[in-house]
């Protein structure tokens, strides 16, 4: 679970959900993202996350990863080259 929105704000906690050990674990908060959040799983160990708002209702076209496997790092912003056909 990643983001949201509630009434102070962006709500930048995430957490993961491990079905085997049915166990919540806090990962490291998001910098600039908060709701509608697109999130991906990568071979088990990655998550990718896209896009979303920010607290100043700003859609944002970020994409961050993180680590399962170093979650000490945090969430990682990925650069991409070039410009997206919908971004003008």
């Amino acid at each position: 679970m990643v983001g949201g929105w509630a009434r102070r704000g962006v709500v930048r906690k995430c957490e993961t959900f491990d079905v085997i050990k049915a166990k919540w674990t806090d990962l490291p908060d998001f910098d600039e993202f908060g709701e509608a959040v697109t999130l991906v799983s990568i071979k088990a160990r990655f998550a990718m996350a896209v896009g979303g708002r920010n607290e100043n209702d700003n859609f944002t076209n970020r994409i961050a990863r993180i680590d399962s496997q170093k979650l000490h790092r945090g969430w990682e912003i990925l650069s991409i080259v070039g410009q997206s056909p919908l971004s003008g």
